[in-house]
């Protein structure tokens, strides 16, 4: 073969074809070479081992030329590639400096598609990326993990991530600046679900233990030196929020705001206790600026609810609801005022204590002693009233008239207690035998049983032919069981029937006799006997 064929047929063995796309493992031999025409770029690749390895490492592409750039791969001494590994080492800083856009993608070169390639930036000193006039943009498959550990055993403070934004700009006049250090967007709206989705914007964790002093804060927020300082702002939308401010000595305010009404209630759901703990001894009531009230802790051993000047202090029960004033201890119930005390109640006023019940002028007890209550009516009995009169004749032998001569009673604290009867006594057309009373506890229908012989009592002795006298007669009875029921009956006689004496009571029209009564009084703990 001539010299000149034999170089043109050299030449042409050496020459490399452009092709598209990455070499795949089942194209070429080891040793051989391919130029390839990316999406990154221009790319040489060489085969060895099966596996088709890129010349000249990582590329760096910039703007939307697509330009390639290479690091040269022999040079030792400087920054360079590793043929081998594809890993870019740097003997000094490295600047990137593109006028359009920076792009780190590891593609599956001589891989199958699914096989998964790191980018890794390692370095002894700082990273910097710098996007003078748009966005550091990242687009994982999975998720952005920043994995910082510390090792410190002295006094540090070590950061695991830092923003750092300065406004370095003088905002003109007439317009409005605002500035964002973190922004976080999340949406579960654009598609149509048909499973559970929850989304959580910020997941913190932080575990310590108690070896040591160990301290967790979760959020630490420190907002100064505006006209207004807002920490944290929860809103529904622009106009409607709730905000929490700290100022000067920690003084701290929970502000809600409703644009357009006076909706913005504040409300405590808890699922145990609410502790207010304040140690300037003061809980203060305020409606739009105007002081009603205030809880005052400031006196030991004393819970105050003050009204504000000229206000009235209400406490209100609806419904079938109930106030109940409670001292659990030993302390009392004290209301003092320096005006009238009223208890308007619509129903009952019930008093029960323990059976002392005390009644003061300026602080001197002027009732009976402990007893306030005696003299109250306990029970009481009026037989006749507005009713047709009626009669009945005596006998020799203790009877009640009727089961209706009777008074029913509970009885006091004291167990002493006064019975008070009243009736009309006729002495028949001879006058002769004298009137006997006594208290029974059978009713006329079981016959006359005596409470006690020396309850039964002489009332009238004669006076004389078709005499009349109303008789009124009482009895003390004493030790009876304080809150016990009682009914006795009151029993009559005479020491002779000759001229038919009786008792007359009731009338519904004039000049006829007085109704048979007979009452229960309450006596105080203490009587003379």
């Amino acid at each position: 073969m001539a010299i000149n064929s034999r170089h043109l047929h050299h030449t042409k063995s050496f020459r490399i074809i452009p092709k598209r796309g990455v070499p795949q493992t089942s194209e070429g031999s080891d040793g051989d070479l391919t130029l390839r025409i990316t999406t990154t770029g221009l790319r040489l690749y060489a085969k060895y081992g099966g596996r088709w390895y890129n010349i000249g490492g990582q590329a760096l592409e910039s703007g939307g030329s697509d330009m390639n750039i290479s690091l040269d791969t022999n040079r030792r001494g400087t920054t360079h590639t590793d043929s081998r590994t594809g890993k870019i080492i740097a003997r000094d800083d490295i600047e990137i400096l593109p006028s359009k856009k920076i792009v780190f993608d590891s593609p599956s070169v001589g891989r199958s598609a699914s096989s998964t390639n790191n980018i890794s930036l390692a370095a002894s000193k700082d990273i910097l990326a710098v996007a003078s006039s748009g966005m550091l943009l990242f687009k994982p498959g999975t998720g952005v993990q920043i994995d910082r550990d510390t090792r410190a055993t002295t006094t540090a403070t070590q950061t695991a991530m830092k923003i750092d934004y300065d406004h370095l700009g003088i905002s003109a006049s007439g317009q409005t600046i605002t500035g964002i250090g973190l922004d976080l967007d999340m949406n579960c709206e654009s598609v149509t679900h048909v499973g559970t989705v929850n989304q959580i914007g910020i997941d913190i964790d932080m575990v310590a233990a108690a070896d040591g002093t160990q301290t967790n804060t979760g959020i630490d927020i420190s907002c100064t030196g505006a006209d207004t300082n807002t920490h944290l702002k929860l809103s529904h939308d622009a106009d409607n929020f709730c905000s929490i401010r700290t100022i000067a000595n920690g003084a701290t305010t929970l502000v809600t705001e409703d644009s357009d009404g006076a909706i913005a209630h504040l409300t405590l759901d808890v699922d145990g206790d609410i502790i207010l703990d304040s140690a300037g001894e003061q809980i203060y009531l305020d409606t739009a600026t105007t002081r009603f009230g205030s809880i005052d802790m400031a006196s030991a051993h004393r819970l105050k609810l003050i009204g504000s000047s000229n206000y009235k202090v209400e406490i209100e029960a609806q419904g079938t609801g109930s106030i109940n004033l409670l001292s659990s201890g030993t302390g009392d119930i004290n209301f003092i005022s320096a005006d009238d005390i009223t208890i308007d109640a619509a129903d009952s006023l019930i008093f029960d204590s323990d059976g002392t019940y005390i009644t003061k002028k300026d602080g001197t007890e002027f009732s009976a002693a402990n007893s306030a209550y005696a003299g109250m009516i306990l029970g009481y009995t009026d037989i006749g009233l507005n009713e047709a009169h009626a009669s009945i004749s005596l006998t020799t032998s203790y009877v009640v008239p009727t089961d209706e001569f009777s008074v029913s009673f509970v009885a006091p604290p004291s167990g002493n207690v006064l019975i008070e009867i009243q009736i009309q006594h006729y002495f028949g057309t001879s006058g002769a035998g004298d009137l006997y009373g006594g208290l029974s506890t059978a009713n006329a229908t079981s016959g006359y049983s005596t409470l006690a012989l020396y309850h039964e009592k002489r009332l009238e002795d004669s006076q004389g032919r078709y005499a009349i006298g109303t008789v009124r007669m009482s009895w003390t009875l004493t030790g009876l069981t304080a809150g016990s029921s009682y009914e006795y009956w009151a029993g009559f006689k005479v020491s002779s029937t000759t001229g038919t004496p009786a008792l007359f009571w009731g009338a519904n029209v004039s000049g006829r006799y007085p109704d048979f009564i007979m009452k229960a009084t309450a006596l105080p703990a203490t009587i003379t006997t």
